[in-house]
Parts: structure tokens; C-alpha cells; sequence
């Protein structure tokens, strides 16, 4: 039996014009995700704001049960959803980096801005506890890379500056 999937997004269908125009369309949906997630990292369990779901983890955080807020999934799915598309943008940044496409400028400045933006995220929320990478992978990491907030905040500007100039 040979198949031939139609639907199957892959490294090489990633590595084309049209797949980096569908990655970043994958990064405003990852974005919607983080946005949804992070209400638990912010002021959440204070005076100024209240359950915003009827959840277990919600009524862990909102009563402030500091023993088992470690172990919630409002905690693990920011850093998983982060770090997807952190990934995923390396991947596509790498690509452009590598091949020539004539019209992926707008693509790049997408890509730079969202990981400048995901970054942002990622380091006011973890300091200098957060994972630093600009190199894409593909396998299981089991050693974070810990870097400077200055180095977070170089590879932000330098984004932002990149998302200026291309879009």
C-alpha cells in the first residue's frame, strides 16, 4: 500500500513559500492560546478579578491553595503554548534565513514581531528561569538554556526593530 497524504504539514512543505505563509497563520491561532492562558500568571488571584471559569484549576488559583498551584495546568499549558510557537518561529526564521524567497518580508517582520512579543512574554513572566533559544529543535528538550534578561531583551529589540523594517 502507498499513500500519498494530502493533508500532511511537514518540515519540506514548512520550508516552502506557501507553508511559511500557513506558519504564521499558525502563530495568530498559538497566539490566541497564550492570550487565554496567561490571565492565570497576571493578578488572578487577587481583589481585581475574579473566576473567570468554572474550573478546578481556576478555584485552586483564585483561593490562593499555594500547595497545589505548581502542579495546575494553568501553569504548564503558558510555558507549552509559549514555547510552541517559540519554536515554530525559529523553524520559519531559519528558513528564510537559509533560502531565497522574493516575498517573505512580510512574512519575516510576522515572525519577528510575534517572537519578540512571545519573548516579552516568556521573560517577564519566568525571568531569568526562562528557556532561551533561536535555533529550532526537534526533539525533546531536557536541559533549559538560562540567559541573561539582557540577552532576552537584545533578541526582542533586535526582532522588533526587524518587524519595523520588513512590514
Amino acid at each position: 500500500l502507498e499513500e500519498i497524504p494530502k493533508g500532511l504539514i511537514n518540515e519540506s512543505f514548512l520550508a516552502s513559500e506557501d507553508g511559511l505563509k500557513n506558519l504564521v497563520l499558525s502563530q495568530y491561532y498559538q497566539s490566541r492560546l497564550i492570550v487565554e492562558d496567561l490571565r492565570f500568571l497576571g493578578c488572578y488571584p487577587s481583589d481585581l478579578m475574579t473566576y473567570s471559569v468554572n474550573s478546578s484549576d481556576a478555584i485552586e488559583i483564585g483561593t490562593l491553595r499555594v500547595n497545589t498551584m505548581p502542579t495546575l495546568g494553568a501553569f504548564s499549558a503558558p510555558w507549552k503554548h509559549l514555547y510552541t510557537g517559540i519554536n515554530n518561529i525559529n523553524f520559519g526564521l531559519k528558513v528564510i534565513k537559509e533560502k531565497s524567497f522574493p516575498n517573505v518580508a512580510t512574512i519575516e517582520g510576522e515572525l519577528s514581531f510575534l517572537r519578540a512579543w512571545y519573548y516579552l512574554l516568556t521573560v517577564e513572566t519566568w525571568g531569568t528561569g526562562a528557556h532561551f533559544a533561536t535555533e529550532p529543535t526537534t526533539s525533546v528538550l531536557t536541559d533549559g538554556n538560562q540567559a541573561s534578561i539582557d540577552t532576552f531583551y537584545t533578541l526582542i529589540l533586535s526582532d522588533i526593530d526587524r518587524a519595523i523594517v520588513t512590514l
